[in-house]
């Protein structure tokens, strides 16, 4: 029989969100073990950008710097942003003629608020390369990797896991960190409320013009945004992403398109502020589901991250709530461990549980409503959404609020 190797915490999933939990308690006496099945490829200065990518805001560029793992990021690339404008072209002849005069578009500075980025662009598998060379440097975390789960059970209080590479792990807690279909939700019975929304989304990737842009925008149409995001330069060459949202038939023939014919179709329907493109190097696509896990914890087990919720990414904040999990959680598991409190406790998981559900939901409830206020070509909403804009432009204060809320400050 296999003997099994105790760890006060096993983390499953070693993206962004399980990383950043584990490195958030490096410095503490917990013992840690992060699975990961997928071994992210070692960064080439070289390497085109990937297409996965996050936008991250300074709040969580704060917890980066905290655990050490910001200066990993600066060796390696990334993309501060400055600048959003968000806008509407209104289709609706009645529409134009009533909004003759106004404004359409929302111009959010970094510099209203006295920062110098509102958020930073980075490929999804630096951030998680950055957090590993982290976790690789601590005394009391061990990455196992590649390495799956295949199988768990509570016995007693603790939780036996058993992995497909034959070694078996006991822990007082296990956090579930393995993404919108996580096994460890599954394995514990937790239901989710789920919605598949009635478009999908299409990312390319373009060689542009000119330096690397600050600029990140969205043009909001009845059929879903139109999206641009800058990238990190690679020698001297910048680069940058248009997310296209669509009905699933439109994003899966635009899929299917070769490069040059989807280069084309992007320029004929982007609007003008889509200059500079040089050349569509690569694209992908996804469907887009909202999800909300019913409970977050149960003795023993914790979600976070997208294995609790995922929301509408057209604004971008899907990473930084996963974040937000984290950070609550390793507070609690802090305190608890301070207290001599099992890690596994119900009454300590509940406190990360209450305060992160409630925020998590109004997120939710937020970005339900922005994308069932801009995905309709209703006339009445194009007039009240597109005069929305207009004034939130000129808003002042509740603007500079705004920025801030956005940008975790």
């Amino acid at each position: 029989m296999t003997a099994s190797e105790r760890y006060d915490i096993v983390i499953v999933g070693g993206g962004m969100v399980g990383s950043m939990l584990a490195a958030l308690m490096v410095q503490s006496s917990i013992r840690i073990a992060v699975i990961e099945s997928v071994t992210p490829k070692a960064f080439d200065p070289d390497s085109l950008p990937d297409l996965r990518v996050s936008a991250f805001s300074p709040a969580s560029k704060k917890m980066f710097e905290q655990v050490g793992a910001w200066s990993n990021i600066e060796a390696m690339r990334h993309c501060p942003y400055a600048h959003m404008r968000v806008w509407e072209e209104p289709e609706n002849l009645l529409v134009k003629k009533l909004l003759s005069g106004h404004g359409n578009e929302t111009h959010f500075k970094a510099e209203e608020v006295g920062q110098s980025a509102l958020g930073y662009i980075v490929e999804n598998r630096i951030l998680q390369l950055a957090l590993q060379q982290v976790l690789e440097q601590s005394s009391n975390v061990d990455l196992l990797m590649p390495e799956e789960l295949q199988n768990l059970e509570r016995q007693g209080d603790e939780v036996q896991l058993y992995l497909k590479s034959g070694k078996q792990l006991t822990a007082s807690l296990v956090v579930g960190a393995d993404g919108a279909i996580s096994q460890v939700r599954k394995a514990i019975n937790i239901g989710v409320r789920s919605l598949d929304y009635p478009q999908h989304a299409l990312m390319a990737l373009m060689q542009m013009d000119g330096p690397q842009q600050d600029v990140t925008w969205q043009h909001f149409t009845p059929t879903g945004p139109q999206s641009f995001l800058p990238l990190p330069d690679v020698n001297g060459q910048s680069y940058g992403a248009a997310v296209w949202y669509h009905t699933p038939d439109q994003i899966q023939k635009l899929q299917k398109m070769p490069l040059d014919e989807f280069q084309d179709q992007l320029l004929d329907t982007f609007p003008e502020r889509l200059e500079g493109v040089q050349k569509v190097m690569a694209k992908g696509s996804f469907p887009l589901t909202r999800r909300h896990a019913h409970n977050y914890v149960k003795p023993g087990f914790a979600l976070v991250g997208d294995a609790a919720h995922t929301i509408h990414p057209l604004a971008g904040q899907g990473v930084n709530i996963g974040m937000q999990d984290v950070a609550m959680l390793a507070e609690q598991l802090l305190k608890a461990q301070d207290a001599n409190e099992p890690l596994g406790s119900i009454n300590v998981l509940k406190i990360y549980e209450k305060k992160r559900i409630q925020e998590n939901r109004k997120m939710i409830c937020a970005m339900e409503f922005f994308y069932r206020t801009f995905s309709n070509d209703s006339a009445p909403a194009a007039l009240i959404r597109t005069l929305g804009l207009g004034i939130a432009e000129r808003a002042g204060p509740l603007k500079k609020q705004v920025i801030r809320y956005a940008m975790g400050l």
